[in-house]
């Protein structure tokens, strides 16, 4: 992933509200660490 793709994923993600991240598993506080492959979330 690109750092320009990265950069617009953490943007689109940032633009959900509390409960939609929640729906897919994340607090706001994740989503960078997510996208940088410093938290995983999933199994794999």
């Amino acid at each position: 992933m690109t750092h320009s793709h990265r950069r617009a994923t953490i943007k689109a993600l940032q633009e959900l509200d509390d409960r939609e991240l929640r729906d897919i598993g994340l607090l706001r506080s994740q989503i960078e660490d997510v996208i940088n492959g410093k938290l995983r979330r999933w199994p794999g």
